[in-house]
Order: C-alpha cells, then sequence, then structure tokens
C-alpha cells in the first residue's frame, strides 16, 4: 500500500496548507489549480500551477538585491522593496504546458 501511495499523486487539497491546490507531489512540489478555478477566465495567482524541478532556496528578501551588472552602461542593485515600487501593468496572456500533447513526439517523454 505504501508504494501504491507514493507512485500515484495525491488528487485532493493539502490540508496542511490551507490551499485548495491540487497536490500531486509534496517533493519536489507539483501542484495543480482545483477544477473549480476554471471558471473564471483568469486564473487567479494563488491557483497558479507550481512545478518545481530543483529545491526552492530560502531567501530574506529584506536583504536580497537584484544586481544589474555587466554589459550595461550603469550598473543597479534594486532591493525588493525598490522593485515593487516600480511602475507595473498587467497583460492577459496565454501559458500552456510545454508538456502538453508531447506523447505524439517521437521519442515520447517520461511520465506518459
Amino acid at each position: 500500500m505504501v508504494a501504491a501511495g507514493l507512485a500515484w499523486p495525491q488528487t485532493r487539497p493539502d490540508e496542511q496548507s490551507g490551499s485548495d491546490m491540487i497536490v500531486r507531489a509534496k517533493r519536489p512540489e507539483d501542484l495543480e489549480m482545483p477544477a473549480a478555478g476554471f471558471s473564471d477566465f483568469v486564473t487567479p495567482i494563488d491557483h497558479f500551477f507550481v512545478r518545481t524541478h530543483v529545491a526552492v532556496p530560502d531567501v530574506d528578501l529584506a536583504t536580497w538585491r537584484l544586481k544589474i551588472e555587466g554589459h550595461v552602461s550603469t550598473p543597479l542593485t534594486l532591493s525588493m522593496d525598490e522593485l515593487r515600487r516600480m511602475p507595473s501593468s498587467e497583460l492577459p496572456a496565454v501559458l500552456q504546458c510545454a508538456g502538453n500533447e508531447r506523447s505524439f513526439y517521437p521519442p515520447t517523454g517520461h511520465g506518459l
């Protein structure tokens, strides 16, 4: 029974986090939007799918900095707060999983 539980994904919400995302795997983290989320035209950010292929770093945003350097005329260092204060815009866009229909390509991908 334990092996079957590891082989087949969990298809229920994650009660521990309080999220209603469907947990396909905890490590690496693999979460999908519940079917109820498909009722809206735009996917809310808290229902956006999560695919993690590497360890997620623990980042202290108070000390983290983005450095823009190299072949630029003016090197720049920005904090997360500075980035968040910058002008932003929203644009509806479509994002499709790169694995969609991969079973039609030779050789077929792993996990199909």
